[in-house]
Order: structure tokens, then C-alpha cells, then sequence
């Protein structure tokens, strides 16, 4: 999937948020699954990614998986994210 398609296909989060105590302090957190992956090759001492993937679920929403081949893709897939999750 890529990353334009993951944007209009991933519905706004209605989910419980979970609360765990770290250092005293109760903390919030989505109840959100991800997981990030990069491929990268080396030539003439300089190393490249040349394709990056990552998988997103929730309780409501199946897996999918959005890849991309440019930094910029995934950064703009952050500020989604940012931006969806009201995050700082």
C-alpha cells in the first residue's frame, strides 16, 4: 500500500487508551501495533535504503502495510500519524 493510499484508508482511532505508571506518573498511551522496517545495500563505503516498510493495526482496524523507497514518504507518514493521533 503506499503511502497516499494508507492515508485515505486508515479510519480516525476511536480505541481505549491505556494508562501504565512509569516513574510515578500514570502515562497514556494508544493502543496502536506498529512495526518499522528498512533495507539498505552498501557501495564504495556509503550505505543506502532503497525500500522501507511499516505495518500499523489497531483493535478495530486490520493490519496493513505501507512501503515506500524515499525518506521524505516516511516522514510525511509521521506527520500523518502526528497529526491523526493529536500528538506533540
Amino acid at each position: 500500500m503506499t503511502l497516499q493510499e494508507f492515508i485515505h484508508y486508515t479510519k480516525p482511532y476511536k480505541g481505549n487508551m491505556c494508562r501504565v505508571k512509569y516513574n510515578d506518573t500514570w502515562v497514556k498511551y494508544h493502543r496502536v501495533y506498529c512495526g518499522f522496517d528498512i533495507e539498505t545495500t552498501s557501495q564504495n563505503e556509503k550505505s543506502f535504503m532503497y525500500i522501507w516498510q511499516f505495518s500499523y493495526m489497531t483493535e478495530t482496524q486490520e493490519c496493513v502495510v505501507v512501503k515506500g523507497r524515499k525518506w521524505g514518504e516516511f516522514i510525511q507518514l509521521l506527520e500523518f500519524l502526528r497529526k491523526r493521533f493529536a500528538l506533540r
